[in-house]
């Protein structure tokens, strides 16, 4: 058994550094692609940065701060080239819009040479690919489906402001590892929902080559109702002169209530915005950290130096597991309480039960010290409750453990 869960984990491990390069070289590409420029081959290397995701939890910490330590040496070091390669990427995709768009921005000035462009950009992109793929393989143990679903915003919203987007093929990928991340149940699922957008990529191909000039018309109607307010600030007026102007009239400011009580009122929404964000941001970390607080407080004696108060602690925790299962003790003798759970969960359990029973009134109602090998007993048991409630409790009694009973913080 110790063998088969060793080797669930290494392969969960692995689809996790799978997933991870997967996604990153799949964004990588897209960006090459809207880029119009050839892959870098350092750039492609960081995908290896996601093998890290095979290494133990806190091996996989440690790396992590290595690795980050690695890019902070290498921003500093390299600061002005890598912000003149980020402000060529950007002003390359600046370009590309507008190749497409009847709309001009404003491109950044670059402190660079211009034959230094390409090396800048090399630099630009490697930063970016490290740090890429470093955060995918640091979030996507836990967080898988959103990693995809940042992904996909960040795709959407590139093609939807500056109107351009990636070849078919890069789109394609993109869209894949994003939908092998968001499906969680399975390869076959994930392998059809591939499958499907496939299909339906080269059919639309097939069938709509070129163009729709009903989409492109709906399109530039859209920019131009967006775009009408920049569009009318930024045409230039003719400034009145000195002498047309009207003339001031010298008259004594006086306070104007009404007007105090509307700039008063127009400010109300900033503040509420800003007290919703203060929430949002704040308050979640507060609650996470009053239920790990209270986590621990209900672990307290769990790993005491002293047997006697080890094993009635590890005992009344086992009985707040069952009591979280919806099997409570109550007022009555502890032995009546084994028929209750041969018939909830297991006889062998009930069993298992009664033969620790004797050990935590040992260590309740004398004074002598617990053996070595009655401490191991407990433990065992308090494990096997654990295992037992939680495996067989729902989504919903999940929470409940969690966040009612504070048995257990996700981890």
């Amino acid at each position: 058994m110790e063998f088969e869960r060793v080797g669930v984990k290494w392969i969960n491990r692995a689809a996790q550094a799978l997933f991870a390069g997967l996604l990153h070289l799949a964004l990588l590409v897209a960006a090459c692609d809207l880029l119009q420029m050839q892959i870098p081959p350092l750039a492609a290397g960081a995908a290896l940065l996601c093998a890290s995701a095979l290494l133990p939890k806190r091996m996989r910490r440690i790396a992590f701060c290595v690795i980050l330590a690695g890019l902070g040496i290498f921003l500093l070091a390299e600061f002005s080239e890598i912000l003149d390669g980020w402000k060529l990427l950007a002003n390359r995709l600046f370009a590309q819009s507008q190749g497409r768009q009847a709309y001009e921005y404003q491109a950044f000035r670059v402190s660079a040479d211009p034959k230094d462009y390409a090396s800048c950009m090399a630099r630009g992109l490697l930063f970016l690919s490290m740090f890429s793929a470093m955060s995918i393989t640091a979030a996507i143990s836990k967080h898988r489906a959103l990693c995809g679903l940042c992904a996909l915003f960040l795709f959407a919203f590139v093609v939807s402001y500056l109107g351009v987007a990636p070849s078919v093929y890069a789109a394609v990928l993109l869209l894949a590892a994003v939908g092998v991340l968001v499906v969680k149940n399975g390869w076959i699922p994930a392998a059809l929902c591939v499958l499907l957008l496939a299909v339906t990529t080269l059919g639309v191909g097939v069938f709509f080559p070129g163009e729709s000039q009903r989409v492109s018309r709906w399109d530039e109607q859209l920019r131009d109702a967006l775009a009408g307010q920049t569009l009318y600030y930024a045409q230039e007026r003719e400034v009145p002169s000195p002498a047309a102007q009207m003339p001031i009239p010298e008259t004594r400011n006086e306070p104007a209530p009404q007007a105090d009580a509307e700039e008063a009122e127009s400010k109300l929404p900033l503040i509420l915005l800003l007290v919703a964000l203060a929430v949002v941001l704040f308050v979640p970390s507060i609650l996470a950290d009053v239920h790990r607080k209270c986590v621990h407080r209900g672990r307290i004696g769990l790993d005491s130096e002293d047997s006697r108060a080890a094993v009635c602690a590890m005992f009344r925790y086992a009985l707040r597991w069952l009591e979280a299962g919806g099997m409570q003790a109550g007022n009555r003798l502890l032995t009546d309480f084994a028929p209750q759970l041969e018939k909830d969960i297991s006889r062998s359990y009930a069993k298992h039960f009664l033969a620790v029973l004797p050990i935590f009134q040992e260590a309740a109602y004398s004074a002598h010290s617990i053996s070595p090998h009655s401490s191991e007993e407990m433990q065992r048991f308090l494990q096997e409750t654990q295992a037992l409630i939680w495996n067989k409790a729902t989504r919903k009694e999940k929470l409940v453990i969690r966040y009612k009973y504070a048995l257990t913080n996700g981890e």
